[in-house]
This record gives C-alpha cells, sequence and structure tokens, in this order.
C-alpha cells in the first residue's frame, strides 16, 4: 500500500500498472471514481489509483481511457504501438496523453495528502503541462 508518498506521473502509471496485474480482467465501465475514500490517512493502492484517475480526468475524458489502456496494456506486455492501432492515434499522441493524465492525477494525490502545488510564475498554482 501507498501512503504519502511523493506522487509523480511514472509513479501513478506504475501503481496502475501493479494493478492490472494482480486484476488483468478488471471491469473499469462502472466506475466513476466516486467511491474514493475521504478519510486522509486511508493508504492508497489498487482500485483506489483506479477510481482516483476517473475521478481527476473524467471517466470518459481521453487521457483517463489512455492513461487506463497503456497500463493494462503494459501489465500484459502490449507495446504503445499495439495500443495506437486499437486508438488510431500516433504514438507521440498517445504517450502525451498518458503523460498528462498520469501528472494531473500525481498533483491530486499530493494535493490530498496536503502537500501544497508549485506556485507558476503568474501567482497561480502550476497544474499541470499544456500541449
Amino acid at each position: 500500500m501507498i501512503h504519502g508518498a511523493n506522487w509523480t506521473g511514472p509513479l501513478v502509471l506504475e501503481r496502475l500498472v501493479a494493478f492490472f496485474v494482480e486484476h488483468p480482467y478488471a471491469a473499469l465501465r462502472a466506475e466513476t471514481g466516486d467511491l474514493f475514500p475521504t478519510d486522509p490517512k486511508h493508504p492508497l493502492d489498487g482500485l483506489d489509483i483506479v477510481r482516483a484517475t476517473l475521478r481527476v480526468l473524467g471517466p470518459q475524458s481521453i487521457a483517463a481511457k489512455r492513461l487506463l489502456a497503456r497500463a493494462r496494456g503494459k501489465a500484459k506486455a502490449l507495446s504503445v504501438a499495439e495500443l495506437c492501432r486499437e486508438t488510431g492515434d500516433a504514438p507521440a499522441t498517445f504517450n502525451r496523453w498518458v503523460d498528462l493524465g498520469s501528472k494531473n492525477v500525481a498533483i491530486w494525490l499530493n494535493w490530498r495528502e496536503g502537500k501544497l502545488l508549485p506556485l507558476h510564475r503568474d501567482g497561480g498554482e502550476l497544474v499541470s503541462d499544456q500541449w
């Protein structure tokens, strides 16, 4: 279980892959992200990270679909090229969606842990890289 970690995009992807290695046939179509634990002391891992992904990115968003597809594909040893044949994306586009989605989930998980986000030069919070 992960708790109080300094979440990063790669760590989010790693934990999603670990979930799909353990649960390769998990059906996610019914997940909404509404069941995310409200207790900040609850250790996060597995289905919690899937739910965080769906909550932060939106269950029907391209970023959530690509991030979860990449995690499930990596757990099954599928290449990005194989996943791109299914989605119709160019590999660079697919990877940008995965990167953007995982970073945004990491930012939200760190915020949930009470960690402050870095300030952007305009005084607002830096949320993610835009592309």
